[in-house]
């Protein structure tokens, strides 16, 4: 990201990111604080520990169907390290097997994301095979690589980007991306603003996520003057 900015000649930008691309905003904040004017966050995700196993073995107690669709594929004696059992087929050598791991992941991850279930949506979406492709093996390096965070890096670092602005939007039945992240880091961000969407999970596409990001990013053009072409060339999205 910031060999992009200073490929594209931005000065400072605006950085916007939804579920791991908040992960990726904390930590390119933090370690380029001052290529930063201010952020907007989606959906907030640390990368802990606490948080992947939650992904594959807390789901469940919300979309238990949408986790037996995930697990049940998987033989029963590798069921116990489902990511183990995942990465084997996502980095096989097998093409197929590869792209249909990498479609269930995807259909787990589209099912759990929304409030309201919507079969047609999910299923649209692991036609896309880039994406479905990319998402799945994409997941499953960094959670077991730790998201290539310390434990706690990102929370003990806020102090470098604190303070800077930030407004974060957040589904409040976001089952991917529970709320208790975003509260963290609202916690240790002194003036940050938390919007808690009460009728959203955690797909930015859902009506009440969509209106207050769009809400929010008026609000940094009009109050802290941000123009569209700095709006413009925020990211990661």
């Amino acid at each position: 990201m910031e060999a992009l900015r200073k490929m594209l000649g931005v000065e400072k930008w605006f950085v916007t990111g939804g579920s791991w691309g908040t992960t990726l905003s904390l930590a390119y904040g933090e370690a380029y604080p001052n290529s930063c004017l201010g952020f907007l966050l989606r959906g907030v995700f640390l990368g802990t520990q606490e948080e992947i196993r939650w992904f594959f073995k807390g789901m469940d107690l919300f979309f238990p169907q949408a986790h037996a669709d995930f697990v049940e594929w998987i033989p029963e004696a590798e069921r116990e390290d489902i990511l183990a059992a995942y990465e084997k087929k996502l980095f096989s050598d097998d093409s197929a097997s590869r792209m249909d791991a990498a479609c269930r992941w995807l259909k787990y991850s589209e099912a759990c994301s929304l409030l309201r279930h919507d079969p047609e949506l999910v299923e649209e979406a692991a036609k896309n095979d880039a994406v479905a492709y990319g998402t799945g093996r994409l997941d499953a390096f960094y959670f077991r690589n730790n998201m290539f965070l310390k434990a706690g890096q990102l929370l003990e670092n806020m102090t470098r980007i604190a303070h800077l602005p930030l407004m974060i939007v957040q589904g409040g039945h976001d089952v991917i991306a529970p709320p208790k992240a975003a509260y963290r880091v609202h916690e240790s961000w002194p003036g940050s603003v938390l919007h808690i969407v009460p009728d959203a999970g955690h797909s930015p596409s859902e009506p009440g996520m969509r209106a207050k990001i769009i809400e929010s990013l008026e609000y940094f053009k009009r109050e802290r003057k941000f123009d569209a072409a700095t709006l413009q060339a925020s990211g990661p999205v």
